[in-house]
């Protein structure tokens, strides 16, 4: 069985186990005999471990983990650098205030999603602390460009700039996380 259809299986199962258990939750309120919970926890049991040996067979293919260690690194380099521009414009004396909401849908989000669709493949290479690591630091990186593109959509402009800092920052910190990793196997 292929990848694609261990997943559609492992779901179905999963969702069909969740609806039975639904089911018998409606038809006892009051008091549920819990033996009936028994066939959908099995169901559903199934189900998940199905769509686990998907998961795990489609991202442990080392082709694939490769391309996106890859693709991870470059989008994370490229997006530091798009940051970095950002954060040096800031601070001109003719700067837009609100140039930064476009600027960052325009220049960061496509690495944004690059590397959120290659970001498991760290934990097939270097294992779960570093992707956590290197995760930790995306994350704050992110939510500081979120929090840019909010502050310069409502126009305020010292927090964009704060935020810009924040997000350079973090970010430098996950490439960092990443090529160490790299470096060090």
């Amino acid at each position: 069985m292929n990848t694609k259809t261990l997943r559609s299986v492992g779901f179905a199962l999963m969702s069909l186990g969740f609806l039975g258990g639904a089911f018998f939750m409606v038809q006892f309120p009051t008091s549920v005999p819990w033996t009936s919970f028994a066939i959908p926890t099995v169901v559903c049991a199934i189900g998940s471990a199905m769509m686990r040996m998907a998961q795990k067979s489609a991202g442990a293919e080392e082709g694939k983990v490769s391309e996106d260690l890859s693709t991870i690194e470059r989008s994370l380099s490229d997006l530091v650098d798009r940051v970095k521009t950002m954060n040096a414009d800031k601070d001109a004396s003719d700067v837009d205030v609100f140039s930064f909401s476009t600027r960052i849908d325009d220049e960061c989000m496509e690495l944004i999603n690059d590397f959120v669709e290659a970001r498991e493949a760290m934990i097939h290479r270097y294992g779960l602390p570093a992707y956590a690591s290197m995760m930790d630091a995306f994350a704050l990186g992110e939510r500081s460009l979120n929090r840019c593109w909010c502050a310069s959509a409502d126009g305020y402009i010292d927090e964009v700039k704060i935020c810009l800092e924040r997000a350079e920052t973090n970010l430098v910190i996950a490439l960092g996380v990443v090529r160490s990793q790299k470096s060090s196997a």
